[in-house]
């Protein structure tokens, strides 16, 4: 249970790391973060939104597991 806390912390700083992502990704190669700023920077927030609620659903079920291993430890 501890490493799949401990996997699932580090996925969700991962996942919202935007200046890193920028940094390390391959030339042409899209992420979440990155559609998600290059759409908003040009206010076109319709289309960042599907991106940004990718981002949020899977962070809330990453919280969601935590959550739940964090009751079942108890």
């Amino acid at each position: 249970p501890g490493m799949i806390v401990s996997l699932s912390l580090v996925f969700l700083s991962v996942m919202k790391e935007l200046p890193l992502t920028m940094l390390l990704a391959p030339p042409g190669f899209e992420t979440l973060s990155m559609n998600i700023w290059q759409y908003t920077e040009e206010a076109m927030y319709a289309s960042a939104a599907p991106y940004a609620l990718v981002v949020l659903g899977v962070s809330a079920l990453f919280v969601g597991v935590l959550v739940f291993n964090e009751r079942g430890a108890a």
